[in-house]
C-alpha cells in the first residue's frame, strides 16, 4: 500500500490515512471523482480528476481531500501510486487518454 502525503493542513492519524488510501482505490475501481465519507473514523469529502502527480520516486494519480475527526480537520493532497489502482481505462472516460494507455501509445 503506497499513499504519499504532498500537503496535509494538520498532520493524519495513520487509521484516516489507511481509509483515505482505500476510499481512492474505491473511487478509481468505479470511475468516481467526487466521494463523501461518514463513518465513525470521520466525516469527509475526497475528490480527483485522475491527473497524474509525482514526487521524486513516487508517481500515480492525485487526490484531495478535507476529512474532520474528533475536534480537528485537515486538507491533504495525496498520491496514489498506479499499481496500487485497478486499471483506470475502462472505469475513467475524459477527452483525453490516459498516459501509458493504449490509446496514448497510438497517439504517440
Amino acid at each position: 500500500m503506497r499513499l504519499w502525503c504532498l500537503m496535509v493542513s494538520r498532520s493524519l492519524p495513520w487509521y484516516i490515512s489507511d481509509h483515505l488510501y482505500e476510499v481512492a482505490r474505491q473511487m478509481a475501481k468505479e470511475g468516481l471523482r467526487t466521494f463523501d465519507i461518514k463513518n465513525e473514523l470521520c466525516e469527509g469529502r475526497v475528490t480527483t480528476e485522475y491527473e497524474p502527480m509525482s514526487l521524486v520516486c513516487a508517481s500515480g494519480f492525485g487526490f484531495h481531500a478535507t476529512v474532520e475527526w474528533e475536534i480537528h480537520k485537515s486538507q491533504v493532497t495525496f498520491i496514489i501510486c498506479s499499481k496500487d489502482l485497478p486499471p483506470l481505462e475502462k472505469t475513467r472516460r475524459s477527452s483525453f487518454p490516459l498516459p501509458f494507455s493504449e490509446e496514448a501509445r497510438d497517439i504517440n
